[in-house]
């Protein structure tokens, strides 16, 4: 039923905007639906995987990417965070919520070594501060030691 869905939509419905502030990209992220996301990606080409919202509730102006990274890691994110990469631009990787989180805030902070991993690999920014002043390792420092060490390899700098 997703994917007749996502075939389904208009052009003006791949846009909109639900109460909890997502466009159906966003929810095809979250749910970890590949295939859907594929299809989604494809009908609204890159502006679309760009566009920032507010997410489920949270604080505004999250991507898809920044709605993927703040879920569970898994196999299917990384491969969904494949698309979207491929889908933006270098800028896009890098951008900021509200509270100044890129995607690879959301990664570092939940543990999802492989999704850090591609982000790094893909050139996303290691040394941006949020909004607290801290950076992607200092996120994850506390509980994720594994992601913390990719990341400090890569050359992330520890701020808080």
């Amino acid at each position: 039923m997703a994917r007749h869905l996502a075939r389904t939509l208009s052009v003006g419905e791949l846009w909109d905007v639900d109460n909890s502030g997502c466009t159906a990209l966003h929810h095809c992220c979250r749910a970890l639906w590949p295939d859907v996301v594929q299809s989604l990606v494809s009908r609204g080409g890159q502006a679309l995987v760009e566009k920032q919202t507010h997410s489920l509730g949270k604080p505004g102006n999250w991507t898809a990417l920044h709605s993927l990274a703040d879920g569970r890691p898994c196999a299917d994110n990384v491969a969904i965070a494949g698309m979207l990469i491929n889908a933006m631009s270098k800028q896009a990787l890098d951008k900021q919520s509200v509270r100044l989180n890129t995607a690879l805030h959301h990664a570092a902070s939940r543990g999802n070594t492989r999704l850090v991993e591609l982000l790094i690999d893909r050139g996303a920014a290691l040394d941006i501060q949020n909004f607290d002043s801290k950076c992607p390792a200092d996120m994850s420092k506390k509980s994720h030691a594994e992601v913390t060490a990719i990341l400090l390899r890569g050359g992330a700098p520890l701020w808080a």
